[in-house]
């Protein structure tokens, strides 16, 4: 009789060694032992099945070669998974796809230019990786004039444009809409001020969402490719369209306003990084 009794735990715990047993959660991926696992969220609305590549950054210049497997994906709500092996160092992760849009969500918008998220060290087992607009925007500071992609440059760079979205980590935080922690919430939102960026420039250009919002990440580029920084007329914009989406029915991200985004001299106040 005991043996009847204990049988059902034993193989449960027989089970859960091989597969996992218990409820719900994203199933474990074959990853061998002392991988280096890069888990995270590609967001500007998730990104549907979207291409991940992932490169190493060796001496300060990001490689050519994938780390990982060609032709891995993001799930449908943006969520990926991505074990690169052996390595450890600074990787530069990029998302390529389509999303529904936040302001407009009758319409899918198809990133004309990949995103990416700069990152100065992963390590082996699970490392958390955000891939967003701001992440693009922080990647592009990084690599500002052909700068090193040093650790030092990689991290001021990502908390700099952390603190110009009034946010506290733009890579570890994932924006999850109706996330259960605010952080979530907030980052969520300003991806949804950029949509509402992207669709405000739409009305005036006439032109398709895909384009206007590639009108929009260019600018924003191109001023931090020049000036290492936003300019204030980017920052009023962003401000304008961050509280008309947090004031529409179309803000689901959870967070009752969208982050304030600082000026260069806010930015610099707060100690957001040198420029």
């Amino acid at each position: 009789m005991k043996m009847i009794r204990y049988a059902g735990p034993v193989l449960c715990l027989a089970m859960l060694a091989l597969t996992g047993c218990g409820g719900g959660g994203t199933s474990s991926t074959s990853s061998a032992a002392g991988s280096t696992i890069i888990t995270g969220l590609a967001s500007k609305g998730p990104i549907n099945k979207g291409e991940v590549k992932v490169f190493a950054v060796v001496d300060g210049v990001e490689g050519t070669e994938l780390l990982n497997k060609p032709g891995q994906t993001t799930d449908d709500k943006g969520n990926f998974t991505i074990d690169i092996g052996a390595y450890k160092g600074p990787v530069v992760v990029e998302v390529s796809g389509s999303f529904t849009d936040e302001v407009d969500p009758t319409t899918t918008v198809t990133l004309q230019n990949p995103l990416r998220a700069v990152v100065s060290g992963v390590t082996t087992g699970s490392n958390t990786v955000a891939v967003t607009p701001v992440t693009e925007l922080a990647c592009k500071k990084a690599k500002r004039a052909g700068a090193k992609l040093t650790k030092a440059a990689i991290d001021d760079a990502n908390s700099t444009m952390a603190a110009k979205f009034s946010l506290t980590d733009i890579v570890s935080t994932l924006p999850v809409a109706g996330g259960s922690k605010s952080g979530e919430k907030e980052y969520a939102a300003a991806c949804g001020t950029i949509s509402q960026l992207a669709n405000n420039s739409k009305k005036v250009s006439g032109k398709r969402l895909d384009d206007a919002l590639t009108d929009v990440m260019s600018k924003m580029e191109s001023e931090i490719e020049v000036h290492g920084d936003l300019s204030d007329d980017s920052v009023n914009e962003l401000n304008a369209a961050g509280t008309e989406f947090s004031h529409s029915d179309k803000n689901k991200s959870g967070a009752t306003e969208a982050p304030h985004v600082e000026t260069e001299a806010e930015t610099h106040t707060h100690g957001g990084g040198a420029k």
